[in-house]
């Protein structure tokens, strides 16, 4: 009984995943050092991890000296779909590949809400320098321009002006790969996302809320999210009313989707459905709450299997931050400080960037120092307690003028 996993996250996190469960699990990557910076990294057993190449040969020629496969699964969106039409060549269970191709495509999601009539923001396809800079105009600024389909090299960026729209088209259109671009209008509100879990029968279950803190500022980045949190109940019910319009399909699926809740309509907007788990430190956090890896939920789910969740879950709230350079020079930072301050709520912390290295401000894409996952009893107190680190942290980075 063995899951081979291709690639967990883009952002190379995820590798909670080949924790120890029911099922054995083998991760399939080219590139095991893209996940040196996964809390998880140092637990890895190798023995456990293959290339493309190898697990190519055991799908063409059914030599599968790991074992042979009882499910084929990704969470990363390059290799997704991909997973999806290895389960069906290999009949093995899986989620149904039409509603697949539904969500990991930004485009057809947002086509599909219109003919049923869900709102969506307004939006426009482009495909050359010259639509784009037409259609930001036309929307009017600022705008959001981000790659068709998940898994293309663009992030999602904000453009203030035509200026920020070359910044951005200059980046997409320069290579020899085609690509297709969405532009559309910013919606002014909170950011979240919400983990849903969908069964045959269309049933739906709120596994919980995360709230993003994002920079308005070029590359859409998360400064800080926290997992659980509430929403009001009328945004929660016209959240799940959405999904349940849009998922016809009779099949088991773990949701991880973005909504923001708008300003000015008082009403919620989904902008990204994607059907995985969350990246970065969410899963973790969600794992901490609900006192099982979610990961085996989502093995489950993807198999066709109804999952079974806790009655009872952690009442912690987890907060994952980060604290980005706002100087020049080399960066410097008195780690025992830190730990001599007595901050019990730190639950994981990572420092990107080692002492005496050269640290560049760039205005366009931030670059984290230092991330730290805190752990407490409320989200109210989380939020406190991330201001405190945040301006505790900052009183103790030195930079040395280049």
């Amino acid at each position: 009984m063995t899951v081979y996993v291709l690639e967990t996250n883009a952002d190379g996190s995820g590798l909670d995943i080949l924790k120890p469960g029911k099922l054995k699990k083998i991760l399939v990557t080219d590139d095991l050092s893209s996940y040196s910076l996964d809390p998880w990294y140092a637990c890895i057993d190798k023995t456990n991890v293959i290339d493309f190449d190898t697990f190519y040969k055991g799908v063409s020629h059914n030599h599968w000296p790991h074992g042979q496969p009882t499910c084929v699964i990704s969470n990363s969106d390059k290799h997704i779909l991909e997973a999806v039409a290895l389960s069906e060549h290999l009949r093995l269970p899986s989620p149904d590949k039409e509603i697949f191709c539904l969500y990991m495509s930004k485009l057809q999601l947002r086509i599909n809400s219109i003919l049923i009539g869900l709102p969506v923001p307004y939006f426009a396809q482009c495909n050359t320098v010259e639509a784009l800079l037409w259609a930001s105009e036309m929307l009017t600024f600022p705008v959001v321009i981000k790659p068709a389909f998940k898994g293309d090299s663009i992030a999602a960026t904000i453009c203030y002006d035509s200026e920020d729209v070359m910044v951005v088209a200059q980046a997409a259109f320069s290579g020899k790969e085609p690509q297709c671009l969405l532009v559309e209008e910013f919606i002014s509100g909170p950011s979240y996302t919400a983990e849903l879990l969908i069964d045959h029968a269309g049933e739906i279950s709120l596994l919980g809320f995360t709230n993003h803190e994002r920079n308005l500022l070029g590359e859409f980045l998360t400064l800080a999210y926290t997992f659980p949190v509430s929403v009001e109940k009328k945004y929660s019910a016209q959240l799940l009313e959405y999904v349940s319009r849009l998922h016809a399909k009779e099949t088991s699926l773990l949701l991880n989707v973005e909504f923001i809740i708008d300003l000015k309509t008082d009403s919620v907007v989904v902008m990204d459905i994607n059907p995985r788990v969350g990246e970065g430190m969410l899963s973790r956090m969600i794992s901490e709450n609900l006192g099982v890896n979610i990961f085996d939920i989502f093995i489950d789910v993807w198999m066709q299997k109804k999952p079974t969740l806790p009655l009872l879950r952690n009442a912690e709230v987890m907060s994952h931050f980060f604290l980005f350079t706002e100087k020049v020079g080399h960066f410097e930072f008195d780690q025992s400080r830190l730990e001599m301050n007595g901050l019990s709520s730190i639950y994981h912390q990572q420092q990107y960037v080692a002492d005496a290295d050269a640290v560049l401000k760039n205005n366009y894409v931030l670059f984290p120092l230092i991330s730290l996952l805190i752990k407490c009893p409320s989200s109210q107190l989380a939020h406190d307690i991330k201001s405190f680190l945040i301006s505790y942290l900052r009183s103790r980075f030195f930079f040395k003028e280049k």
